[in-house]
């Protein structure tokens, strides 16, 4: 009687407590700008969207991401701010239009798992060899013609 209800929080708040942020099959065709203020975000999951690369432009303002799942999307290429994202160590990207990766790829030293397949992916950026924490690579159901020169110095693969 008369006792207040205190209203569930919504996403956000709950990936500020969190650090995760998660809209999957949401038909989202941009991110929320508010996500781009979750300074905190660790996790970040917007797979099976309608996401294109255009509406990733700000994803360096997650400078504490380390996994992001952008799998069952639109994206026909990725912005160079991915590649500031130097806490990154899961990158998932599965399932796209994806013909290129930014040159710049292999500045994400502490990647250790890539997804990439079922892209139209051509090569790979020679870059990729420094990244020195990769352990796991599936670049399966793409169109590879050949690896980079320094492919065989990922010391740390374990999956390809």
């Amino acid at each position: 009687m008369g006792g207040s209800q205190s209203k569930p929080p919504d996403r956000f708040e709950n990936a500020e407590k969190t650090g995760v942020y998660a809209r999957r099959s949401a038909g989202l065709t941009i991110v929320p700008e508010k996500v781009w203020g979750l300074l905190n975000l660790r996790t970040l999951d917007l797979s099976e969207n309608k996401l294109t690369g255009d509406s990733l432009k700000k994803l360096g303002s997650l400078s504490k991401l380390k996994s992001l799942a952008l799998d069952n999307n639109k994206l026909s290429s990725l912005p160079a701010e991915l590649c500031t994202l130097n806490e990154l160590t899961s990158l998932s990207l599965n399932h796209n239009s994806l013909a290129l990766l930014p040159d710049a790829l292999g500045a994400l030293g502490k990647l250790k798992t890539l997804q990439l397949s079922h892209n139209s992916l051509t090569a790979l950026p020679e870059s990729m060899c420094a990244m020195a924490n990769l352990t796991t690579l599936d670049a399966s159901a793409n169109r590879l013609q050949q690896l980079p020169a320094g492919f065989g110095h990922l010391a740390a693969l374990v999956s390809a």
